[in-house]
Parts: C-alpha cells; sequence; structure tokens
C-alpha cells in the first residue's frame, strides 16, 4: 500500500472513532440531562429502566473501546499515533503537486485547479510535530484516568469489587472527558484539511457543555447539516422528550 493510501485509510479509521466517541459520549450525557429536567421522561424511563440501563452501559462500554483505539500505539492499530507518524514521515503527501493531483481527480479537466494548489497551504514539519505534541498531551490525559477504566473494567473486567471500580471513576471528569473526545476530533480536522484542501485550520476551544450545543442547534436554520456533537445532543432531547 502506498504512503497516500496508508495515509487516506488511517485518517479515516480515526475520523470513524472519533465521531463515535463524540456520538456515544454525547448520546449518554445529553440522555441523562434531558431525563433530569422532566418527571414525565424519568417515570417513563423506570417503566422500562432495564432496557435504558441497557442503552446506557452499551454507550458508556463503546465509548471507552473506540476511545482506547484512538490512543493505540500497537502497530496494527489504526489510531492517532500512526496517523501522525505516516503524516510526519511521508510528508510530501501534502504538498501542491499532490494536492493538484487529487483535486483533478475529483474535477478532471477543471481550470481552477493550478491557481487553488498555487494558493494552498503546506503543512511544515514543525506543524506536524506540535500537533503531535498536542496529542501525547492528550494522551498522558487518557493514560492517567481514562485507560484504567477501558483496560479494567470495559475490555477485561478484571477488578472485581464495585469499590475498586468506583475508585478509577473518581479520578475522572465529565467535563474534562467532553472537552478530551471532541479535541481528538479537531486533530482529525486539521489533518483532513491540510490534505483535502490545502487549509490552516487550527484546534480551537471546543463548545462542550450539551446546554450550549443545544443551544447551537435550536438556533440553526432546519436547512443546515449540523455538527456532529450538535446533531446527536439535539436528536437524543428530542426521543427524551417524547418518553
Amino acid at each position: 500500500m502506498s504512503p497516500e493510501l496508508r495515509f487516506r485509510h488511517t485518517l479515516e479509521q480515526v475520523r470513524v472513532d472519533s465521531d463515535a466517541c463524540v456520538q456515544f459520549l454525547y448520546a449518554w450525557v445529553a440522555f441523562h440531562a434531558a431525563a433530569s429536567k422532566s418527571l414525565q421522561a424519568r417515570h417513563a424511563v423506570n417503566e422500562n429502566a432495564l432496557y435504558w440501563n441497557t442503552v446506557l452501559g452499551a454507550l458508556q462500554t463503546s465509548l471507552f473501546i473506540a476511545l482506547g483505539r484512538l490512543f493505540d500505539q500497537d502497530k496494527k492499530s489504526h489510531g492517532l499515533h500512526k496517523l501522525l507518524r505516516i503524516a510526519i514521515q511521508e510528508r510530501h503527501i501534502f504538498s501542491k503537486a499532490e494536492l493538484a493531483k487529487r483535486k483533478a481527480k475529483e474535477s478532471p479537466g477543471a481550470s481552477w485547479i493550478n491557481a487553488y494548489a498555487a494558493a494552498a497551504y503546506v503543512p511544515t514539519l514543525e506543524d506536524l510535530r506540535k500537533l503531535q505534541r498536542y496529542v501525547a498531551k492528550k494522551r498522558s490525559l487518557y493514560t492517567r484516568a481514562y485507560a484504567p477504566i477501558r483496560n479494567k473494567v470495559f475490555a477485561h473486567n478484571g477488578l472485581g469489587s464495585l469499590q475498586k471500580v468506583d475508585a478509577l471513576f473518581s479520578r475522572t471528569n465529565l467535563g474534562e472527558l467532553q472537552r478530551l473526545v471532541l479535541a481528538l476530533r479537531q486533530v482529525h480536522e486539521v489533518l483532513w484539511q491540510y490534505y483535502f484542501n490545502g487549509r490552516v485550520h487550527g484546534i480551537q476551544k471546543p463548545v462542550w457543555t450539551v446546554r450550549a450545543l443545544l443551544r447551537r442547534a435550536n438556533g440553526a436554520s432546519r436547512y443546515v447539516v449540523l455538527p456532529l456533537p450538535q446533531q446527536i445532543v439535539k436528536d437524543t432531547t428530542e426521543v427524551v422528550s417524547r418518553l
């Protein structure tokens, strides 16, 4: 497989897993937020408690499994470590010439391609190293607080006692986890923009609370495609409101 195909394949896998983390986490958080505001919804949930506990448990398990895949450093994995390693080692795939070739495949014979490629941004080695350092900091956070839960609770169930499980969860912070998940999704977006569009797309401070995401979703035009965090919060809130 060529360096370009390896990069594209790994980039797509990172997209799948980072999107999954957003969906699983925000469906779980938005469910609790919406149910806490509606006595009728809480009664409906309690009437079918086994089902809802199954759904919420599956969301939590799936979140930690997908998060683990993103940070996995095994040679056979397709996570952020491998993605950035390919980007740095095969930096030529971001060149203006390679971008022009990709655009020509998308739009054969288009007259704008040469001018577009000429004005494109080519990430420097330092750009990619900076992104790598950013991910390393996020991995340190994951390793400290979330990897033990993923490995000992959801992947292998090896702790045994409820007290030990509670001790692991006591090290976590829900807001911190929400910001972490959204940050990883932005890393994918930065690399995607470099590769497909030759554009700079820096990592921004995310809008991460359920309340803020729902407010933005409700304020958007019905014809606009919502960003994934807004969409999953909106959909989950609407489901709970119908209970």
